[in-house]
């Protein structure tokens, strides 16, 4: 079976690229604005260390989005080897069938993403380095999930993910010998 690559909405990720740069923009013009005009309440420090930090953050959104508008890189590909995640900046690259519990969709910010459950709650924190592992640490706080794929951001509908999923799934567990074949689970996708 031939691998199922999804690319990220192109036009999605335009949108996103443009609202980062704006919330840069914000950020960086309340900062200024607190630090000419002499800040001098605890409300006004606070947002004065704040906001280059949430600029910083803008700022690395705009990157991610405008490079993957610029450089169209798969998001997901569905292997025989597992499932492959770049959707995201903090994406855990391939998780093998074999790391792979259970598979749900959740919602998180009120917003649909397909939810990759390892039996190793740590396997993807303890593969990333430095600023991804710091992000999945704290994206494991938010979510019981490993790996948590936008779905509004992917260019293929939730059925022919799951179909695709299903179907690869198959054919590498029918192609294993017996002893090498996990136990897995689909949760339905409504």
């Amino acid at each position: 079976m031939e691998e199922f690559v999804v690319y990220p909405k192109k036009k999605r990720m335009v949108v996103l690229a443009l609202f980062s740069t704006i919330f840069v923009f914000l950020c960086g013009g309340i900062f200024l604005l607190l630090l000419g005009g002499g800040a001098t309440g605890v409300l006004e420090n606070l947002l004065l260390v704040l906001m280059p930090v949430c600029a910083a953050f803008f700022a690395i959104g705009t990157y991610f989005f405008t490079k993957s508008v610029i450089k169209r890189k798969p998001a997901v590909i569905v292997s025989k080897e597992g499932i492959t995640d770049k959707s995201t900046m903090i994406g855990p690259g391939l998780i093998k069938w074999q790391e792979i519990e259970k598979i749900d969709v959740v919602s998180i910010g009120g917003q649909p993403h397909l939810a990759i459950f390892t039996y190793d709650p740590d396997a993807i924190r303890d593969r990333s380095t430095g600023l991804v592992k710091v992000l999945n640490s704290l994206n494991k706080g938010l979510v019981s999930a490993q790996a948590n794929i936008p779905l509004n951001n992917l260019d293929c509908s939730i059925d022919d993910l799951f179909k695709n999923i299903n179907d690869q799934w198959e054919t590498t567990m029918n192609s294993m010998e017996p002893e090498e074949v996990v136990s897995w689970t689909m949760v339905d996708k409504e």
